[in-house]
Protein backbone atom coordinates (compact mmCIF):
# COMPACT_ATOMS: atom_id res chain seq x y z
CA UNK A 1 0.00 0.00 0.00
CA UNK A 2 0.86 3.38 -0.70
CA UNK A 3 0.30 7.12 0.05
CA UNK A 4 0.58 9.75 -2.06
CA UNK A 5 0.81 13.29 -0.27
CA UNK A 6 0.57 16.34 -2.37
CA UNK A 7 0.14 20.29 -1.48
CA UNK A 8 -2.54 22.24 -2.90
CA UNK A 9 -1.14 22.98 -6.06
CA UNK A 10 -1.34 19.05 -6.88
CA UNK A 11 2.82 19.10 -6.59
CA UNK A 12 3.87 15.57 -5.00
CA UNK A 13 5.17 16.45 -1.53
CA UNK A 14 6.30 12.12 -0.66
CA UNK A 15 4.83 8.71 -1.57
CA UNK A 16 4.82 6.71 1.78
CA UNK A 17 5.36 3.10 0.91
CA UNK A 18 3.84 0.87 3.79
CA UNK A 19 4.25 -2.18 2.26
CA UNK A 20 1.79 -5.11 2.39
CA UNK A 21 -1.07 -4.56 4.81
CA UNK A 22 -4.08 -6.86 6.19
CA UNK A 23 -7.74 -6.03 5.39
CA UNK A 24 -9.58 -3.94 7.94
CA UNK A 25 -8.83 -0.89 9.17
CA UNK A 26 -5.30 0.52 9.44
CA UNK A 27 -3.96 3.73 10.75
CA UNK A 28 -1.53 5.48 9.38
CA UNK A 29 0.24 9.30 10.27
CA UNK A 30 2.34 11.21 8.23
CA UNK A 31 5.18 12.77 9.70
CA UNK A 32 4.98 15.82 7.88
CA UNK A 33 8.34 15.20 5.68
CA UNK A 34 9.05 15.49 2.02
CA UNK A 35 10.43 13.44 0.00
CA UNK A 36 13.98 14.62 0.20
CA UNK A 37 13.28 14.02 3.88
CA UNK A 38 13.04 17.58 5.54
CA UNK A 39 9.79 19.00 6.57
CA UNK A 40 6.81 20.26 4.15
CA UNK A 41 6.39 23.56 5.14
CA UNK A 42 2.65 24.47 7.29
CA UNK A 43 -0.19 24.46 5.21
CA UNK A 44 -2.81 22.30 3.73
CA UNK A 45 -2.13 18.56 2.18
CA UNK A 46 -3.99 16.17 0.36
CA UNK A 47 -3.39 12.35 0.55
CA UNK A 48 -4.39 9.22 -1.76
CA UNK A 49 -4.27 5.80 -1.25
CA UNK A 50 -2.97 3.24 -3.52
CA UNK A 51 -2.79 -0.71 -3.76
CA UNK A 52 -1.57 -3.38 -5.90
CA UNK A 53 -2.92 -6.63 -5.74
CA UNK A 54 -1.83 -9.68 -4.85
CA UNK A 55 -2.61 -11.38 -7.75
CA UNK A 56 -4.51 -10.37 -11.08
CA UNK A 57 -7.66 -11.80 -10.17
CA UNK A 58 -7.78 -9.65 -7.04
CA UNK A 59 -9.39 -6.33 -6.77
CA UNK A 60 -7.99 -4.46 -4.03
CA UNK A 61 -10.52 -1.88 -2.97
CA UNK A 62 -9.23 1.27 -0.44
CA UNK A 63 -11.30 3.76 1.25
CA UNK A 64 -9.34 6.38 3.20
CA UNK A 65 -10.72 8.17 6.18
CA UNK A 66 -9.61 11.13 8.38
CA UNK A 67 -9.20 11.85 11.84
CA UNK A 68 -10.11 15.48 12.59
CA UNK A 69 -11.23 17.36 15.56
CA UNK A 70 -14.57 18.77 15.12
CA UNK A 71 -15.02 22.59 15.37
CA UNK A 72 -18.98 23.17 14.89
CA UNK A 73 -21.98 21.62 14.03
CA UNK A 74 -24.50 22.95 11.34
CA UNK A 75 -27.86 22.38 11.64
CA UNK A 76 -30.98 22.68 10.08
CA UNK A 77 -30.06 21.84 6.47
CA UNK A 78 -31.89 19.42 4.18
CA UNK A 79 -29.08 16.79 4.31
CA UNK A 80 -29.31 16.75 8.55
CA UNK A 81 -26.60 18.12 10.80
CA UNK A 82 -23.52 19.18 8.92
CA UNK A 83 -19.69 18.70 10.97
CA UNK A 84 -17.40 21.67 10.25
CA UNK A 85 -14.27 19.99 10.54
CA UNK A 86 -11.90 22.99 10.24
CA UNK A 87 -8.07 23.00 8.83
CA UNK A 88 -8.94 23.41 5.10
CA UNK A 89 -11.57 19.98 5.22
CA UNK A 90 -14.97 20.64 4.01
CA UNK A 91 -17.83 19.90 5.91
CA UNK A 92 -18.77 16.23 6.31
CA UNK A 93 -22.44 14.97 7.11
CA UNK A 94 -23.11 13.32 10.23
CA UNK A 95 -24.00 10.20 8.44
CA UNK A 96 -20.43 9.79 7.15
CA UNK A 97 -18.99 9.55 10.33
CA UNK A 98 -17.65 6.04 10.79
CA UNK A 99 -15.79 6.27 14.48
CA UNK A 100 -15.69 8.72 17.14
CA UNK A 101 -12.81 8.91 19.25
Amino acid sequence: MKVTVTDPSGKLVNIIDLGAMGAGYQNFSWNGQAAGGGAAPAGTYAYAVSTIPASSAAAVTVTPYSVAPVTSVVLGGSGGPLLDLGGGLAPVALTAVQQVF
